[in-house]
Order: C-alpha cells, then structure tokens, then sequence
C-alpha cells in the first residue's frame, strides 16, 4: 500500500511539472517557430516515437477502418484544434491567462454532453456553480485581474475558447465511439493525425 502511495505522488508531481511548465514551453517555442508548425512538429515527433515504441513492445495497430477514422477525428478535434489553438493563442496572451481559458473546457465538455443525444452529463444548476466555482478558483490562483482579462488581445481568448470547445467536443466524441485500439497506439494515431 505504501509503494502504491508513493508511486501515485510520484506520478502526480510528474503530471504537475510536465503539464503545468506546458504553458510556458509554448510560449518560448512560438518564439522560435510559427505557432502551427511548432504544434504540428511536436505532435508528429511525439506520435511516430510512441507509435514506435509501442509497436515494438507488441501493440497492432487497428484492423478496421472506423477504428483509424475515430482517432483522427478526436486527433484533429484534440490536437490540431485543441492544442494547435492554444499555441498560436499564446503569441497574443500571456501563459496564465490562457491557462484560465483553457479551464473551460469542463465547462465545454459539461455543455456538450448535456446537448448531444446519448450522453450521460445533466446540466443542472448544481453542475454550472461547481463548474463557475472551479473557473473562479483558477482565475484567483493565477492571480490575473478581470482588467488583465479584458485587457488582452482579443485573438487569443478567441482562439483559447475555440480551442477549449474543441478539446471538450474530441473528447466527448472520443467516450461516444469507442474503438478497439490500445489506447497507446490510438494516442499515437491521434497526435500523427
């Protein structure tokens, strides 16, 4: 049980470091590169290393044809319009705010599960507060005014809510079509898409 504990602190200040310096990182690389081939680079580089990697420790890639078609719509809906938009977003908004943007994407995915059929979400008024409550929450711990906010240029929280939207609906098609495929390799096909 110990070992348990430790490895999930492990694992959890792993995810900390990696995705909180995220935001950071891509302003410094929209600085090197435009902000669609630094996304785009990254995500080609990082999909054929794992997509080798997991074929080489035994994963197949998938036998039908819906099962590529899915990873790269929710590819293209993650990525190409979820992070792509991020990165080029940050060229016109500073790191913490658009990680106060990128926040909605609860709020998104909470939406659009209410709206499309089949979906498990209840939009109830409980659901919004908790969700308000959780946008504020991040708001004041990055400690940006509603001045600053407003102050930005426009393209970017623009392009961070239509990034958010679209992570959210990728998402949300992603638990609607599930697919055969180990999650590794669909990773991969996702981010080569």
């Amino acid at each position: 049980m110990a070992g348990l504990r430790g490895k999930a602190l492990v694992a959890y200040l792993v995810v900390c470091v990696f995705w909180g310096s995220t935001y950071l990182a891509i302003r410094v690389g929209v600085g090197v590169l435009p902000p669609f081939l630094f996304a785009g680079l990254r995500f080609l580089i990082a999909g054929l290393l794992l997509l080798t990697v997991v074929l080489a420790l035994g994963d197949a890639l998938p036998k039908r044809l819906v099962d590529w078609r899915t990873q790269a719509i929710v590819g293209v809906l993650l990525l190409a319009g979820g992070n792509a938009f991020v990165v080029w977003a940050e060229q016109y908004t500073a790191s913490g705010i658009a990680s106060i943007f990128v926040v909605t994407v609860a709020l998104w995915m909470a939406f659009f599960d209410a709206i499309i059929p089949g979906g498990s979400g209840d939009l109830n008024w409980r659901v919004v507060t908790g969700l308000l409550l959780g946008f504020l929450g991040t708001a004041l711990l990055v400690g940006a005014s509603p001045a600053e906010i407003l102050r930005a240029d426009l393209r970017g929280p623009i392009a961070l809510t239509c990034a958010s939207a679209s992570w959210s609906l990728g998402s949300v098609y992603s638990k609607r079509h599930r697919t055969e495929t180990s999650p590794y390799v669909g990773a991969a096909i996702q981010m080569i898409a």
